[in-house]
C-alpha cells in the first residue's frame, strides 16, 4: 500500500492513525517480528479472521466495544480491524490514536449493507 492510498482511506474515514512504520514506539509490539492484530465486530465478520490467526472479539451488542478497543491499544496491538456498525460513535476515541503511530484502525463493512446482485 503506498501513501496515496493510505491517504485516500484517511479521507474516506476508514483507517485512523499515524502510518508512518519508521516509528517504532518503544516497548511496542512492532518492534519485535509478530505485530498483533485483533479483529473487533460480529462474528458473521470477524470470525473469518481467527483463522488467520487475528485475535477475535465477536459482540452481539456494541456496549463493550470501546472498552475493549481501548485495552487492545493498551495492549499494545498494531492494527484493529473493527465493523463499521460496531465502530459506530467510537470517532473521538479513533481521533485519539492519531497522535500515535499504533493502533491503525481499518473500518470493515457490515454484511447487512452488502447489496448483493445476480449476475
Amino acid at each position: 500500500m503506498n501513501v496515496e492510498e493510505i491517504e485516500r482511506l484517511k479521507d474516506a474515514g476508514l483507517i485512523t492513525g499515524n502510518w508512518d512504520f519508521s516509528q517504532k514506539p518503544e516497548g511496542h509490539a512492532r518492534e519485535t517480528a509478530d505485530a498483533r492484530i485483533a479483529a473487533v465486530g460480529e462474528r458473521e465478520v470477524v470470525g473469518i479472521f481467527a483463522s488467520l490467526g487475528f485475535d477475535v472479539f465477536a459482540f452481539t451488542r456494541a456496549y463493550k466495544v470501546r472498552e475493549t478497543v481501548k485495552d487492545l491499544a493498551a495492549k499494545g496491538y498494531t492494527l484493529i480491524l473493527i465493523t463499521e456498525s460496531c465502530a459506530a460513535g467510537l470517532d473521538d476515541l479513533f481521533t485519539s490514536f492519531n497522535a500515535q503511530p499504533y493502533p491503525i484502525i481499518l473500518k470493515l463493512p457490515d454484511i447487512k449493507e452488502r447489496k448483493w446482485t445476480k449476475t
